[in-house]
């Protein structure tokens, strides 16, 4: 199982999708034990006002930022896709403190919050 994240994000949409529709790569047939899957980020509108519609101008500034650019899936992997929605803030909460509690639990061996000391043993 391959599996290729914010591909949307990606300067190679069309190389992605030979992979993953047409199932091959640069016209070789991959393997049939190979699987590929992917995830991708929803598309938002651009929030850049009305006054300065120049496309170049919002490219300038997310690429000023630090920002990647999000693209429209084409057609053909659009079809493949599902859409699970978004988290609400009960399961945001969740889900962060699910995906920080081995972090904290690991730097509260290292970092004594008690004592305001560090530890020079830990597991």
């Amino acid at each position: 199982v391959v599996f290729l994240d914010e591909i949307n994000t990606s300067s190679v949409l069309g190389l992605l999708k030979e992979v993953m529709v047409d199932q091959s790569l640069n016209g070789d047939l991959l393997e049939e034990n190979i699987v590929v899957i992917a995830a991708c980020n929803p598309v938002r509108q651009s929030t850049v006002s009305q006054a300065k519609p120049s496309r170049e101008i919002d490219l300038g500034r997310d690429w000023a930022s630090g920002h990647y650019q999000v693209k429209k899936l084409p057609v053909s992997l659009g079809i493949m896709s599902w859409d699970f929605g978004a988290l609400n803030s009960e399961q945001e909460k969740v889900n962060s403190e699910i995906k920080t509690l081995p972090l904290w639990k690991q730097l509260t061996k290292i970092f004594k919050p008690d004592t305001g000391l560090i530890s020079t043993h830990y597991e």
